[in-house]
């Protein structure tokens, strides 16, 4: 076993792309992703947010979107592979796919290697605007956000069947989180808050939101699921106090690294 780790993002960066603040200048041997959120710039398939966003404009003014009768005239949301751009706008109905695809590959060839591996997976979903492959339209009963729930799920259960097929899931700590509540401006293209509801904020406080983009509780709660067979016991919860901040640290000293 090769005594480096292979560390490879696939997903959001939104930390800086030019010169060294791209992912493969800051410890990254990989990268395939965006570089900022979905929502800045204009693609070909906008998909549901609210408000709806425009497609791309281009010089063929048949390629508009029929349905608004207009264009956005930003810059297209651009995909990157390593430091090269390969497409660009994004294509957002395939691109958890391919997250699932290039995640997928990554670690089958790390396990063929016998390489310890880092592999962070920044899903575009759920933040809008929302789109999913044509197969999970109407899958669920929540419309649109559901439906690209459900491709999440699917599309993580391809990366945890990987680390199955390649032998390698009781040698790996899986953590799944995210990063902020509910934008509750979306309405229904969010999630929900639970019982954080920021009921003193209501009805005392002044009123307004109590989800992301606040300090409420809502705003800044999250799933967060750790699973490491052999390590950590199955159906436990911890009511300790986390952050995302102390994910690094503890990954290296679980690596002793």
């Amino acid at each position: 076993m090769t005594a480096f780790i292979i560390n490879f993002l696939t997903g959001k960066w939104h930390l800086g792309v030019y010169q060294k603040y791209h992912p493969i200048f800051r410890g990254f041997d990989f990268y395939y992703g965006l570089p900022y959120s979905n929502d800045m710039g204009c693609t070909d398939t906008p998909g549901y947010n609210k408000p709806m966003m425009s497609p791309c404009c281009h010089d063929n003014v048949s390629l508009r979107e029929p349905s608004t009768g207009s264009c956005s005239k930003s810059d297209a949301v651009p995909l990157y592979h390593n430091a090269s751009i390969i497409e660009q706008p994004v294509d957002l109905v395939t691109l958890a796919s391919r997250y699932g695809d290039m995640a997928t590959k990554f670690i089958t060839a790390a396990a063929k290697q016998d390489a310890p591996f880092l592999l962070y997976v920044a899903f575009a979903h759920m933040h809008v605007p929302q789109n999913h492959a044509a197969n999970f339209t109407n899958s669920s009963r929540h419309g649109p956000f559901g439906d690209t729930l459900r491709e999440l799920d699917h599309t993580v259960g391809t990366i945890l069947s990987a680390l199955e097929e390649s032998g390698v899931t009781n040698d790996t700590l899986v953590f799944f989180t995210a990063d902020n509540g509910p934008w509750e401006t979306k309405c229904n293209l969010t999630g929900s808050k639970g019982p954080f509801i920021g009921k003193w904020q209501r009805t005392t406080g002044g009123g307004g939101g109590t989800g992301k983009f606040t300090t409420w509780e809502g705003g800044h709660r999250e799933p967060a699921i750790a699973y490491w067979p052999g390590h950590i016991a199955a159906n436990q919860t911890s009511n300790a106090l986390a952050s995302a901040l102390d994910m690094f640290p503890t990954f290296n000293n679980t690596t002793h690294h």
